[in-house]
């Protein structure tokens, strides 16, 4: 489907599976509104996630592999250097999905492609998205981590009544 550039290559001392699981929701890492979602496993126990994000009324193909390394996982964030548009609709026009949220057309319709340089603030929004992506996760981690050992402090001791 084209030429991938600016990957993105981050390495986490994580299983796969636990870097998966935090790729399960991408909207609390991303800006955008997820609207399709594949994961597959290659024959090399690669994991394939592939998104379709919606960023300022069009949708990008977003695609992250993660590989099992001997200290733990690495993340590669492929970058599309096109989105899909919807040619009669905005994503805004569209009813919204059973849960309330807003959507675009699925991949089935009728869509044009186009370069991302011919929309420069989706290609901006969507290469600030797909390059904080790493970051993101390691915010989250930090943040999982602090508010483990904050909940596993114990509580300081009150003074007994007299």
């Amino acid at each position: 489907m084209g030429q991938f550039r600016n990957d993105v290559t981050h390495d986490f001392p994580l299983a796969a599976e636990e870097l998966l699981d935090l790729l399960h929701d991408v909207r609390r890492l991303t800006d955008a509104s997820s609207h399709f979602r594949s994961i597959e496993q290659d024959a090399q126990g690669t994991w394939h996630v592939e998104e379709w994000l919606t960023l300022a009324h069009c949708c990008v193909r977003f695609l992250v592999d993660l590989e099992q390394r001997d200290n733990g996982a690495r993340i590669v964030c492929r970058a599309p250097m096109w989105v899909t548009v919807d040619t009669t609709w905005t994503v805004d026009a569209l009813p919204p999905a059973p849960d309330g949220s807003p959507r675009c057309r699925g991949r089935e319709d009728s869509t044009v492609t186009c370069p991302l340089v011919v929309r420069p603030f989706v290609k901006a929004q969507f290469k600030r998205t797909h390059s904080e992506l790493p970051a993101r996760i390691v915010r989250y981690l930090a943040d999982e981590r602090r508010q483990k050992e904050d909940d596993e402090k114990p509580a300081s001791p009150t003074a007994a009544p007299a």
